[in-house]
């Protein structure tokens, strides 16, 4: 990821392999390197909405990678209720760097 672009998190969720699934809660934590330490991006979890037209669940906000270098570390959690079976959950995790946008050519001088 080129630093300073804004980025809005994603997830896409199919069943069978090809389905769209749109009937999941979804929530998303991130957080961003800062140094040493890690900063959250959001003010505790986000709730992702699902986008009919693009067939994921997105988030409202967006992350601003302006001023940051290193990792950033997506955590998504998707739950749903399935009658006779209960709460179904599963989480998925990601992580992108986040450095300079080079371009380099040779040149003799």
């Amino acid at each position: 990821v080129v630093q300073g672009v804004k980025l809005k998190p994603l997830l896409s969720v199919s069943t069978f392999g090809s389905l769209p699934h749109s009937g999941l809660q979804v929530t998303l934590s991130a957080k961003q390197q800062r140094g040493d330490d890690w900063v959250s991006v959001f003010p505790g979890v986000v709730t992702l909405v699902w986008d009919a037209e693009r067939k994921v669940y997105t988030s409202q906000e967006t992350i601003d990678t302006s001023g940051a270098l290193g990792e950033l570390k997506l955590e998504f959690a998707a739950a749903c209720f399935v009658a006779g079976l209960g709460e179904i959950y599963f989480d998925v995790d990601d992580s992108k760097k986040i450095g300079y946008g080079m371009r380099i050519e040779a040149k003799v001088v």
